[in-house]
């Protein structure tokens, strides 16, 4: 429950980010960087939600597996 609250503040943010830049005080060195860390963060919980970075870490588990059962057979 508190993942879909959290999501949806930080889509708050960015949409106000986005008004900010858009139509209030411009791009300004604070308002940029406010508006980089709401696209980081929109980014993360994509990646999240599709269940991207489970993928990635199951195939580098994979790999140190694979590595390190070359090195045995190596031995």
């Amino acid at each position: 429950m508190f993942d879909k609250f959290q999501d949806a503040l930080v889509v708050l943010v960015f949409f106000y980010m986005v008004y900010r830049v858009g139509w209030g005080s411009g791009m300004t060195a604070i308002n940029t960087f406010m508006l980089l860390c709401a696209v980081v963060a929109l980014i993360s919980i994509a990646l999240k939600r599709t269940g991207y970075l489970d993928r990635m870490k199951e195939k580098k588990l994979e790999e140190e597996r694979k590595l390190e059962e070359e090195k045995k057979e190596a031995k």
